[in-house]
């Protein structure tokens, strides 16, 4: 069995960088950010803030952006091949977009892209994309992504080769996260009040295979604090962190997941991982009871882990409340 392997998150040089500027608006179309020569200050040091330790349960004291005092009013951003807010497109040398506070969406089209120290917020469909042909290698961190309860599908939506770290990521009418690919990293996020449209059955994450295998998957040290259905209102939720294959896709799949050291509280099933998945890990998570007494908020309804595979490991997982072990595993 495979399942031992641990898959590296992508990485990335640490640059120095300027602070981008661009004009104040409420939701305008989605523009190309035009950078203003006599608005552009000096290049800063970017904050790195410690790396949290899988003690560390992530939270607004160690999710969004490290300084909000740098951020710029903006319009809705694209970030193509050329863009010139700092960078050159390379692996080596990464575009860098960072300090933008934009009302509207953030459309990351061009592959080898850091994001940080932002705040993204707008009550579109999907505010944060990367989920276009050939972008990859993509790092998407401290920053706070906010959509809204009427028409937002889910905040973010990516595909391959992308990173997202210590990010706060909600309001939304559906889902948090939709996954599309490959090679993806969640690590140290908070992931929270989802699914607020009628009839919404929200996923933290979710990743539905159409066709093909996707591969690498890691969630690490995030905490999905999902309603559970109907008992929070408006929130509505289904699982945590949700990875299916579509009904007409029976030969589709991810092999390797590795799902470690979350905080998955809530959902029907709280991680519920479909059939054709291969190699996966999940070890030391915490999780919510389910308590008998109907007077009480129940912080899942079903079950904990539902996993349709011989190929796992399933280790080390607890209650959050007890510490006690989940049954099962």
């Amino acid at each position: 069995m495979r399942a031992s392997a641990i898959i590296k998150p992508l990485l990335f040089p640490l640059l120095f960088t300027a602070i981008l500027s661009a004009q104040a608006s409420t939701i305008p179309p989605v523009i190309d950010l035009v950078l203003n020569s006599d608005t552009t200050a000096e290049p800063t040091d970017p904050v790195t803030p410690p790396v949290p330790t899988p003690s560390d349960k992530p939270g607004p004291q160690n999710t969004g952006p490290t300084n909000e005092s740098l951020l710029v009013a903006s319009g809705s951003v694209r970030v193509r091949a050329n863009w010139a807010g700092g960078g050159a497109g390379t692996v080596e040398d990464p575009f860098i977009v960072e300090n933008l506070d934009i009302a509207g969406s953030l459309k990351i089209e061009a592959p080898n892209v850091i994001v940080r120290n932002f705040r993204v917020s707008a009550d579109g469909l999907y505010l944060l994309q990367t989920n276009y042909d050939g972008v990859e290698n993509v790092l998407i961190e401290d920053g706070e992504i906010k959509g809204g309860r009427n028409n937002t599908s889910a905040p973010v939506i990516v595909r391959n080769g992308v990173t997202l770290r210590r990010l706060e990521i909600h309001e939304s009418g559906g889902d948090g996260v939709k996954v599309q690919g490959s090679n993806f990293t969640m690590e140290n996020c908070w992931v929270y009040d989802l699914g607020a449209k009628s009839g919404a059955h929200a996923d933290g994450v979710q990743g539905t295979i159409t066709s093909g295998r996707w591969e690498n998957h890691v969630y690490r040290n995030n905490f999905f604090d999902m309603a559970v259905n109907e008992l929070v209102d408006p929130y509505k939720s289904n699982a945590t962190i949700f990875l299916h294959q579509h009904d007409d896709a029976p030969d589709s799949g991810i092999d390797g997941i590795v799902i470690e050291n979350n905080w998955l509280i809530g959902g029907n099933w709280s991680l519920p991982i479909g059939e054709g998945m291969t190699d996966i890990v999940v070890r030391d998570n915490k999780f919510g009871r389910i308590n008998a007494d109907e007077n009480d908020d129940k912080e899942v309804r079903f079950g904990h882990i539902l996993i349709n595979s011989s190929d796992k490991i399933v280790s080390g997982n607890t209650f959050e409340h007890s510490g006690g072990l989940i049954p099962g595993q």
